[in-house]
């Protein structure tokens, strides 16, 4: 449908009142009841030794959607990920979820295409490089960003669309323990662009600016100060967070020239 944003769709109802009813009952209450009461957007969210979970209920697509075939038919410079990964995501297919109601989107018949079965075919495919990156990012998004006064304008499902696209435009050859900062430094510069651009497109659906009417001119401002500053001078946010603190003491013993090779390659 044209009004219907990329990313999104409606389904067509064709339950009875009362199953419609019933299956309103399951998603509101049981469902609810299972996981501990705590309302996440469209999902239930339930902390589990302090990690926070989502569940939501999701239905899984017959095909591929057309609006994604962008996907299929990208011309990779660098082969990553691979034409044989790109055919195994498309075969698995799609599921679509709620949205969220601050979207102001009708219960229930408004979806989000979800691609968590291809995310995950993508990350299996990372390196050891690949996967600290990712979890420094992740650090940074929770440890740092989200304590800043601009939270709401991020999350960290941005982190993980920039990793897709920067591992996508570098050689394999760059993902190597002894750039392991340059690549996070790589990955905040991609998010600031996005950010400045106010288009952060979704690694799946091209056309869904993620990011669409997110920022007003002052809080985009505040939020791209933070990520200037992290990279910038941001390595000593980084490290002196609660998780990293003893990242230097690490990084030193496995290769004692490691953080001097950085600075050094920055300058």
């Amino acid at each position: 449908m044209d009004n219907i944003n990329p990313g999104y769709l409606t389904l067509e109802v064709m339950l009875s009142n009362e199953l419609h009813k019933c299956l309103n009952t399951f998603k509101h209450t049981i469902f609810k009841e299972c996981f501990e009461k705590k309302q996440h957007g469209p999902a239930t969210m339930q902390s589990i030794m302090v990690i926070d979970t989502d569940y939501f209920i999701s239905i899984k697509s017959e095909s591929w959607p057309n609006i994604a075939n962008e996907l299929i038919n990208c011309n990779r410079q660098f082969g990553c990920p691979s034409q044989e990964m790109i055919y195994s995501i498309v075969k698995k297919r799609f599921h679509n979820v709620p949205v969220g109601s601050n979207r102001n989107h009708a219960e229930d018949i408004d979806r989000r295409l979800l691609f968590c079965t291809a995310e995950k075919q993508l990350i299996e495919t990372f390196n050891h490089t690949h996967i600290l990156v990712y979890g420094v990012l992740k650090l940074i998004s929770k440890e740092i960003i989200e304590k800043q006064i601009i939270a709401q304008l991020h999350c960290s499902y941005f982190l993980k669309t920039v990793m897709f696209w920067v591992v996508e435009e570098t050689s394999s050859s760059y993902w190597i323990p002894q750039n392991i900062l340059l690549c996070i430094q790589l990955c905040i510069k991609r998010l600031i662009q996005f950010v400045i651009e106010e288009n952060c497109p979704n690694y799946f659906v091209i056309s869904n600016n993620m990011v669409r009417d997110r920022f007003d001119p002052l809080n985009k401002e505040k939020l791209l100060q933070v990520l200037c500053d992290i990279a910038s001078n941001g390595w000593e946010m980084v490290l002196q967070t609660k998780t990293l603190e003893r990242f230097p003491y690490f990084m030193t013993q496995q290769n004692p020239n490691i953080l001097e090779n950085t600075v050094n390659k920055k300058e």
